[in-house]
């Protein structure tokens, strides 16, 4: 994948994200001294490719770096110029030249729902070529056995914890076996055309709300938000793997029969490929029209665009839990986890009762989104960040 044709993550966080951002550039020299190398794992799959297939590139890297670094020692002042002392002087320009490190950072990002299986042989060949301390890993699946079901028949109590929420992955001992950085749990940030259609539909209702009520706010959580609840979903779309969506649907619904609350629980735009690749407007504006975004994972793993989407909108958003939350993001701080239907409920209600804490936490949680986890902050926190920890914190 070229630049100009990136697709999905490696088009909105990766390469976005290196454009934005003042401390990294792209650069088409791949043996260039400072030069980190990444490899996407999603995108080399639809190619075809396997990340061990990486190696050959890096072996002839490392043979080019090498090979220059030896004709710049040749050429320098301190090599002797007498013919008879020439394979002396060579013996000493090899020596010199492998004591030199021209090794590079390798950074693996995966973002597969259900992690890189190849990920230990892939370590082993980059990590012999480039060291353990040179290889980062980076995946979204950061637990196993998560197993949440639900059916429309099946009568359910609702005090009832969410499901098999799985156990985090043990990455010391699965995952560092030829590396030296701890992985990183690797989220979906902030995407800039979303970004782009808030702020078109944030001055859209600014320019309607100033012919009624000559309302002006630079704070998107003071916007006029009309509707209570949102949960943008359609029931029974997918049942392999959003029955725990479809079920979401049922309980809000249900809540608005009781308590007469404006709701939104359909999908607005395009699930699927396109939707991820193309920001819809209609969608955005709805949830500038929101009080509370709900939002929920797949049946079987974690991470999404919609978390990030929601809190970028300005309303207070709830979601199921995530192992771990994305960075700097906190229960009942910056947004609300729910851990049984029951509590989503409850909280729901508590939350539309009380604007002040609603408001408080929907205002820092997209502070923080913004702030953190737009392209750029993204892509900073990916290579400069902390490898001894998984949230990179």
């Amino acid at each position: 994948y070229t630049k100009d044709k990136g697709i999905g993550e490696l088009k909105h966080f990766i390469f976005d994200g290196i454009d934005k951002s003042p401390r990294l550039r792209m650069t088409k020299n791949m043996d260039e001294k400072s030069a980190i190398w990444i490899i996407e794992l999603v995108r080399a799959d639809k190619l075809g490719r396997q990340c061990e297939d990486i190696v050959p590139f890096v072996e002839r890297s490392l043979l080019r770096r090498w090979k220059s670094a030896a004709d710049d020692m040749l050429l320098s002042s301190y090599v002797k110029k007498n013919e008879e002392n020439e394979e002396d002087e060579k013996e000493f320009v090899e020596t010199e030249t492998k004591k030199e490190n021209h090794r590079f950072k390798m950074f693996i990002v995966d973002y597969h729902d259900s992690g890189y299986a190849r990920f230990s042989k892939c370590s082993l060949m980059l990590s012999s070529l480039l060291g353990k301390e040179n290889i980062y890993y980076a995946t979204r699946k950061t637990t196993n056995g998560r197993a949440i079901k639900y059916s429309a028949s099946e009568q359910k109590d609702e005090t009832e914890r969410i499901g098999r929420q799985g156990r985090l992955i043990d990455f010391k001992r699965d995952y560092m076996k030829h590396t030296e950085n701890h992985p990183r749990a690797l989220k979906y940030g902030v995407r800039s055309d979303i970004v782009h259609e808030i702020n078109n539909a944030k001055q859209l209702i600014l320019f309607e709300s100033n012919a009624t009520n000559n309302l002006a706010t630079d704070d998107i959580t003071l916007l006029p938000r009309p509707n209570d609840v949102a949960h943008f979903w359609n029931e029974g779309a997918d049942e392999q793997n959003g029955s725990f969506r479809s079920e979401i649907n049922r309980v809000i619904n249900g809540l608005s029969k009781n308590n007469s609350l404006a709701i939104q629980t359909s999908i607005l735009g395009s699930r699927g490929p396109f939707g991820r690749n193309n920001a819809n407007f209609v969608y955005v504006a709805k949830m500038l029209r929101m009080k509370i975004v709900v939002v929920c994972q797949r049946d079987f793993w974690e991470g999404h665009y919609r978390l990030m989407e929601a809190l970028a909108s300005g309303a207070m958003v709830m979601t199921d839990p995530m192992h771990p939350l994305p960075a700097y993001l906190e229960d009942e701080e910056s947004l609300v986890v729910y851990h049984s239907m029951a509590e989503l409920k409850d909280k729901i209600m508590y939350y539309l009762s009380h604007t002040k804490d609603r408001l408080k936490i929907a205002r820092l949680g997209y502070e923080i989104v913004m702030e953190y986890h737009q392209s750029a902050a993204y892509m900073e926190r990916l290579i400069f960040g902390n490898w001894s920890t998984l949230d990179g914190l």
